[in-house]
């Protein structure tokens, strides 16, 4: 079905002496996890260009890992519809310019090329260990907390790397004012009713086609964030009115089809949550693709979910909506903040992000009616540089579209 999803990524080294290996970031839980990988199934499966970058880890050749001989089971995995196993090890872990010394890590007992490092929060009782949670322990920085923002991809026309064009920033502990306008929104997480995991997830009480309404009037739902997937989710009965205003179907599976000539329309989507409202080009929810008789075929990123599936009643906010915005994960305070992106500068105003409350500087809480002017202008007093992986890390093809579907609806 095409290799098209977007996922952020960096390049990372384990061991000593390091091995480099390229690595997902996944919000949505805790766990960091790579491949076992020897020269044999080097051979036999992935080939040398898996095995000198994206592949697995050799344990073997490492002289500063600690085997663990602890082991654990994944009932959901990216790329299987089974549960695998592995065992814990500590070793060596080099990010950016900073070095993560005995960060705990799962090696796989199965081939995959999909190496992940997870942000986010853990299950209850988990064995695993975020790298957010893992530089606040190490004291890189302060709060479990990171933001999240595309570059302008004009400013990389000139490298003739076609990476550079989706390159983005993950600034943990810090928070980059030049790059939002406006207000820095924040909003409380809620709990999922189906699931005790806790995730950053939020209320979102509109969303719009061209200022209509796709939620029934009154009604308000959860919405997940979650640049780990391509599109935007929302339950099917949304679909249904999202394809009936724009004169399309919904698919029994994957996005919708639309006519190609919609990204020049002025069609917006609104995305609101409470008093913070993001309205956006129906364009950039649109993908091109070309068929075997070399017409092209359009679709809108947005794609019904199941109704036996885990997120049935909530919209997921994948990576075709969060590119769009500045977006800040405060763990410490089970926040959320959203700010429209600013696209126009090329400078950086990073903040730290503190502890306690109002720890993310800059951002007004929903319900506060603060003029927001002051609080950008009180939070001079927490200047710091914080820890930023922006070098080789951006968005990059990976997996296929149905493997994206198949992990929404395990």
């Amino acid at each position: 079905m095409g290799n098209d999803e977007n996922i952020f990524y960096a390049t990372i080294s384990l061991g000593t002496p390091p091995q480099s290996i390229d690595v997902a970031f996944r919000m949505v839980g805790n766990e960091c996890w790579v491949p076992r990988t020897t020269e044999h199934v080097c051979d036999m499966l992935r080939g040398d260009k898996h095995c000198s970058g994206s592949g697995g880890y050799n344990t073997s050749l490492s002289t500063s890992v600690d085997e663990l001989h602890s082991n654990f089971t994944l009932s959901e995995s990216i790329e299987s519809f089974f549960s695998i196993t592995g065992e814990f090890v500590t070793d060596t872990l080099v990010i950016g310019n900073t070095t993560v010394k005995s960060m705990k890590i799962g090696i796989l007992n199965v081939d995959t090329t999909q190496n992940t490092i997870g942000l986010g929060y853990g299950e209850t009782n988990s064995s695993f260990i975020s790298l957010t949670k893992a530089l606040v322990d190490g004291r890189t920085i302060k709060s479990p907390a990171f933001s999240m923002y595309m570059e302008n991809p004009l400013q990389f026309i000139s490298t003739g790397d076609s990476r550079d064009e989706n390159r983005g920033a993950l600034l943990f502990g810090g928070v980059n004012q030049s790059k939002y306008n406006g207000t820095l929104h924040t909003l409380p997480i809620v709990k999922n009713p189906a699931d005790d995991r806790k995730t950053f997830r939020v209320n979102m009480t509109s969303f719009s086609i061209n200022e209509t309404s796709v939620f029934p009037e009154g009604v308000s739902t959860q919405a997940l964030l979650d640049s780990s997937l391509s599109y935007t989710f929302v339950p099917e009965s949304i679909a249904q009115e999202i394809s009936s205003q724009l004169g399309t179907y919904v698919p029994m599976f994957g996005p919708m089809p639309i006519p190609c000539n919609t990204t020049s329309s002025d069609t917006t989507l609104t995305f609101t949550f409470g008093v913070a409202s993001f309205k956006l080009d129906i364009g950039l929810f649109i993908e091109t693709r070309s068929v075997f008789n070399d017409e092209d075929i359009c679709y809108l990123g947005i794609v019904a979910t199941k109704t036996d599936a885990k997120d049935a009643k909530s919209v997921v906010l994948g990576a075709n909506f969060l590119q769009q915005i500045y977006t800040v994960y405060d763990m410490g305070n089970d926040e959320v903040s959203l700010a429209q992106r600013n696209w126009d500068s090329d400078e950086d105003e990073i903040l730290e992000i503190t502890t306690g409350m109002n720890a993310v500087s800059g951002a007004k809480l929903e319900q506060d009616d603060t003029d927001d002017t002051g609080a950008k202008e009180d939070s001079e007093k927490e200047k710091s540089i914080g820890f930023r992986i922006d070098e080789g890390a951006g968005l990059r093809l990976s997996l296929s579209i149905f493997v994206v579907w198949a992990l929404f609806c395990l």
